[in-house]
């Protein structure tokens, strides 16, 4: 039987990978009508601050959109002392307490931007995390450290051993530990040309200098306003890649960010709070609450003119109030997280501890509350609000959450596939061949061959003894967990000789290019049923370019 060749006409991806040839015919989903539940974790207080226990179904309300929900499900964590955990969360009897349902295992998941953190305050900040783990974990608690310098690092991977975790922090938390830079920086002077000879003729041939000091300066601030901006922007792609690898853990998870720059205006006409939001969005679709810090908190005899980068002042030290200011102005991409998730956001060193051991204290007592939503989700950000019938008490719960699209599912199932692959995928089953890569400029070029048995996928009668089917492929690339590329989606529809039954496959063979970094070292490939829904995943290794 002949094979059917689908080549691709031209697309493109941001950040790692492009499609060097491909269809850009946008992919079309078939939405499934099912109801699924939106699970909301809530800590209840009292005036004073104290958790509250023993609260049931009936004690809560929950709002969407200001809309009452029915609550179908309802459960209690609460492992301290003197209260047995069990299995379920149901109604008590009369007269007896909830009971409280078996907590999960925890994983703690550092995300600390070391690149220009003051060697004084990086020792006091990573003492508060050596304080908090030494007093809140627990032996099977999972840690994992990951750093940003410019790009995302694994320090860590998830561990139980103290004594590597031990080694990590004391490294990262030395004054010139892993990663730091210089604190102090001198910007040299300009010196401009001056204009010689013949003024007229120097004119005429466009060799007059036309530069002053002013534009030389204006020219320096608006590039560091460039590559300010880039950063946090590259910082924000991968902390978002991050929180979605993070959904498909199967743990209660303690999620801490803490950077010095995550500043919401770095420049004129660089926004960057809706990349933020895109964050904090991602964590209320996948019910996760993440705690953000400013490890620095405000220094008060620093200056930084641009960049996030601080030098000794030579005018002496800023007022505590000028500084603090600037502190808030740094951590507002955390404000926005933390508040958005209903976590907790610290300033310095002594808040940030305080506020990460309260955190780690309310993994063992809350509550965890369910209504049903539909699965076609619109992926926007839905308000929550949760209270309970004695307005004494307080509860703290996250802002929003968001109802996710097959569609975007399906693309973080890509993204988060390059770290964790799916164990036993469903779907198709299909084969990923690269050819050997050439190098295009910066990048590489990979040929990729995509092949599979179309009697795998739900054909449809077509003309002339033929069936017809449609599939689309999702792409990504990366190198490790953070760092990923945007997921480029290409939809083909094909007809085949009808398949006579008799166990012959119907091969497609898809082929493509894709344009990737040379530190790539994952292709991470999506084939999808157009007409049955179902996906199948692949994830490739990607040598190391001669």
């Amino acid at each position: 039987m002949a094979t059917p060749r689908a080549s691709l006409l031209s697309a493109s991806l941001a950040l790692t990978l492009s499609i060097v040839t491909g269809l850009t015919t946008p992919a079309q989903y078939i939405e499934r009508v099912e109801v699924t539940v939106a699970n909301v974790d809530v800590v209840v207080t009292d005036a004073q601050g104290n958790p509250v226990r023993g609260l049931t179904k009936d004690d809560f309300e929950i709002f969407e959109d200001g809309k009452l929900q029915p609550i179908t499900n309802f459960s209690a964590i609460d492992v301290a002392p003197g209260v047995a955990p069990a299995a379920g969360g149901g109604e008590p009897k009369a007269g007896e307490l909830p009971q409280a349902s078996a907590p999960q295992r925890r994983m703690v998941v550092f995300f600390v931007d070391i690149a220009d953190i003051e060697p004084s305050r990086r020792v006091k900040f990573f003492k508060g995390i050596r304080d908090f783990c030494d007093d809140v974990l627990r032996d099977d608690d999972l840690v994992s450290v990951l750093t940003w310098n410019h790009r995302v690092r694994i320090a860590l991977p998830p561990t139980t051993r103290r004594d590597e975790l031990d080694a990590v922090l004391d490294a990262l938390g030395s004054p010139f530990g892993s990663g730091d830079k210089a604190i102090a920086e001198t910007l040299a002077s300009l010196s401009l040309p001056q204009a010689s000879g013949d003024s007229g003729l120097a004119q005429s041939l466009g060799f007059a200098p036309t530069a002053d000091a002013s534009s030389e300066e204006e020219f320096r601030r608006w590039l560091h306003e460039e590559e300010h901006c880039d950063s946090i922007r590259r910082k924000a792609e991968e902390m978002r890649t991050v929180v979605a690898a993070l959904a498909r853990v199967d743990m209660q998870k303690l999620l801490v960010f803490a950077s010095d720059d995550t500043v919401l205006m770095p420049a004129i006409g660089c926004v960057l709070r809706p990349r933020f939001e895109a964050i904090a969005d991602t964590a209320n679709a996948y019910g996760m609450t993440i705690h953000s810090f400013h490890p620095p908190g405000a220094r008060d005899n620093f200056v930084g003119p641009d960049r996030g980068r601080y030098v000794p002042s030579a005018k002496g030290p800023a007022s505590f109030s000028t500084d603090y200011e600037r502190a808030f102005t740094e951590a507002g991409g955390l404000h926005a997280m933390a508040e958005r998730t209903g976590g907790y956001t610290g300033i310095g060193p002594a808040q940030s501890a305080k506020l990460l051991a309260r955190a780690a204290r309310e993994l063992d007592l809350y509550y965890s509350l369910g209504y049903r939503v539909p699965s076609s989700g619109d992926d926007k950000p839905h308000t929550i609000k949760v209270s309970t019938k004695n307005p004494k008490l307080r509860v703290r719960v996250r802002e929003s959450i968001v109802h996710l699209s097959e569609g975007s599912r399906i693309r973080d199932l890509v993204t988060t596939n390059l770290y964790l692959p799916v164990e036993e995928p469903k779907g198709p089953a299909f084969s990923v061949t690269l050819g050997e890569g050439r190098r295009d400029g910066r990048f590489v070029v990979l040929p990729v061959e995509v092949l599979f048995d179309a009697q795998q996928l739900a054909l449809l009668p077509g003309s002339e003894g033929k069936s017809k089917g449609a599939f689309t492929l999702f792409i990504a690339s990366g190198r490790e967990l953070g760092d990923a590329s945007d997921v480029t989606e290409v939809k083909y529809a094909f007809d085949i000789p009808t398949p006579s039954g008799d166990g012959t496959p119907a091969n497609v063979l898809y082929t493509f290019g894709v344009r990737v970094r040379p530190d790539t070292r994952r292709l991470s490939v999506a084939l999808r049923d157009d007409t049955s829904g179902d996906i199948g995943a692949r994830v490739v290794p990607i040598p190391a370019t001669k």
